[in-house]
């Protein structure tokens, strides 16, 4: 990043990876190394029978992707405190 190299191992932070089985646009052999890459103890994968697109609309994202991304960051977030959510 900004000719800096960027190493995966260093990710220390919660990771969340999404791939699709059938995305021809980033193809399974292309994202399925990821998540033994990074360095965060707390990294997990969703992988879904699905397309490109599949992930993120119709019936697998509305079931599937979007609710397991929620979970994901609201499980790894600090609850509002009553005057954080009178401000927000």
């Amino acid at each position: 990043m900004g000719g800096d190299p960027v190493r995966l191992a260093d990710i220390q932070v919660p990771f969340l990876t999404v791939r699709a089985n059938r995305d021809h646009i980033v193809p399974p052999d292309a994202t399925s190394p990821l998540i033994d890459l990074v360095g965060s103890p707390d990294k997990h994968e969703l992988c879904l029978d699905a397309g490109h697109m599949g992930l993120v609309v119709g019936r697998t994202a509305a079931r599937t992707t979007v609710p397991t991304i929620i979970d994901f960051v609201r499980r790894r977030s600090d609850p509002l405190t009553p005057d954080a959510a009178q401000e927000a």
